[in-house]
């Protein structure tokens, strides 16, 4: 239990290191299964299954296309719209199963 607690603190001082650079307004941590691991700034838990999702894609795409036959060690995906960017990311090998989305706005 202690260790689930310190884990969730370094997550959440990861997500905070992220709302601190300049443009990002939100940003989500999800875990293996799609399910909300935690946020910070305007973004809802709702499409945590849309972001792992989106990431997973993208992680075969890459593998697919790598002349590596282990694949990527890092996929990101980035999604944008007029006025806003949002990267989604995922570290396959790092064992931890988190994947990332980052809101930010066009500069």
């Amino acid at each position: 239990f202690k260790q689930a607690q310190t884990m969730e603190k370094q997550l959440k001082s990861q997500l905070d290191t992220v709302m601190n650079t300049e443009g990002v307004v939100a940003v989500l941590a999800v875990d293996s299964r799609g399910l909300p691991l935690a946020s910070k700034g305007a973004v809802s838990g709702d499409i945590s299954g849309a972001v792992k999702s989106l990431a997973d894609h993208a992680t075969a795409l890459a593998r697919e296309a790598s002349s590596s036959s282990s694949g990527p060690r890092v996929t990101a995906v980035s999604v944008n719209t007029d006025s806003m960017c949002m990267l989604v990311s995922q570290a396959p090998d790092v064992g931890s199963g988190v994947t990332t989305a980052v809101f930010k706005f066009n500069t």
